[in-house]
């Protein structure tokens, strides 16, 4: 990583192992600077080296500045023991001052095992360590990872080594337009974005917005003051940039709920987003047409009409006829009478309807056990905070601010 321990960086290694090829007269013919994890995933680097390495004609010596340089688990011990026993490769580790070859691997192999399960115990470490400053962060309200669009990350003013998350004051704007615009049911999130790049806003990188990551950032409840973190929500510090109500407001937008729709978008028709054209497969769109008679009656009539027969962007448009609704209704229904469901098929379908409901009915319980839970939880730390006041161990302002925040989870979840 860019924060390499002195004397251990790419560089300095890469010139160790230089140096030590030279005084042991071996010829260098490739290097590999690995900077890739060595514990997880597939090593493709690693891969591509051991690849090379058993193309070539006569042994290979492969030299690495330490063994948990080389390694940091037992995947590659398996992969390069039978190439060491046959004399194709041998080992190097420049700092450990060891070597492993067909001569000596009986004798020296235990002292590489060894190293490797110190490198392993070194890597756990390295992950009870990570947990534990995750976990220290979320207790601190701070959010454990990469800034959402709207924020950013930036050096903590009084401890350059430690990061925080603040708000993108550019970014931010753009966010909040999004949740205003959406919540409105009249935009879509492609139309929003269009807009927005139109307007000259782009992330702090200076990209244009794209559709998918603002979808993404619509469903994030840490606009509103919230951090999801493997599932569960918790309280920030870094501020919100809309209200809880703008948020759920824009779910039920999402989800197809209250959504206002422009035009004819209020009225109900039947067919509206259920049939298309047979002559062009676009959809067809119904509408309203009011006639006035002569004694001043009006009548309304309904049409079905192709949503391409208007369109002239493209330079034609579709022949097809409108026609009135009745006339559709007429044609459905008796399509409608030729179709029989025999029992087994009705049984079949009675039988999926309910396991669908047992299935929701399992969910609404494990969502509410999952809720009870929580409140109880609440409880329980409210009860701890009050206790930590008067202890001393936090201070007046930070139980307020803590009390606050659980008191609009709770009112949330309840």
């Amino acid at each position: 990583s860019a924060e390499q321990e002195n004397g251990k960086s790419l560089d300095a290694q890469i010139e160790l192992c230089q140096e030590y090829a030279e005084r042991n007269n071996l010829r260098i013919i490739q290097t590999y600077a690995l900077v890739e994890s060595s514990t997880k995933g597939d090593r493709k680097k690693f891969q591509q080296m051991m690849d090379f390495v058993c193309q070539q004609r006569g042994p290979i010596a492969i030299i690495a500045h330490t063994v948990d340089r080389f390694q940091r688990r037992y995947n590659e011990s398996v992969e390069t023991e039978p190439l060491i026993r046959d004399g194709q490769i041998e080992l190097h580790f420049v700092s450990n001052g060891l070597i492993i070859n067909k001569e000596n691997y009986d004798e020296e192999s235990s002292i590489w095992d060894f190293n490797v399960l110190g490198a392993k115990y070194y890597v756990q470490r390295i992950r009870i360590n990570t947990k534990r400053g995750i976990n220290k962060k979320i207790a601190d309200q701070e959010y454990p990872g990469l800034a959402p669009l709207g924020y950013k990350n930036i050096s903590n003013p009084t401890n350059i080594k430690k990061r925080t998350i603040v708000i993108d004051e550019n970014e931010a704007v753009a966010i909040k337009k999004l949740f205003e615009w959406y919540a409105s049911g009249l935009d879509s999130v492609s139309t929003i974005t269009s807009k927005l790049n139109a307007m000259g806003f782009r992330t702090h990188e200076g990209a244009p917005y794209n559709a998918n990551t603002l979808w993404v950032a619509l469903q994030n409840p840490f606009y509103y003051g919230m951090m999801k973190i493997k599932g569960n929500l918790y309280p920030h510090i870094h501020g919100a940039l809309i209200s809880k109500e703008l948020f759920d407001k824009c779910q039920e937008v999402r989800l197809g709920y209250k959504k206002e729709h422009h035009n004819y978008g209020c009225k109900e028709f039947l067919f509206r987003g259920q049939i298309h054209c047979g002559e062009c497969g676009n959809l067809i769109s119904p509408y309203t047409k009011t006639k006035v008679l002569k004694c001043g009656r009006k009548l309304t009539f309904n049409y079905l009409s192709c949503s391409h027969k208007k369109n002239k962007a493209d330079g034609h448009r579709c022949d097809c006829k409108q026609i009135n609704e009745k006339v559709a209704i007429e044609a459905v229904s008796k399509a409608l009478q030729n179709i029989t469901l025999n029992p087994k098929m009705a049984q079949a379908i009675a039988n999926h309807l309910s396991e669908m409901v047992d299935h929701n009915v399992e969910f609404k319980k494990q969502q509410e056990t999952s809720i009870k839970n929580r409140l109880s939880n609440i409880t329980t730390e409210r009860n701890s905070l009050f206790a930590m006041n008067a202890s001393g161990a936090i201070d007046s302002k930070y139980l307020q601010d803590r009390l606050l925040k659980l008191k609009e989870e709770k009112a949330s979840l309840k």
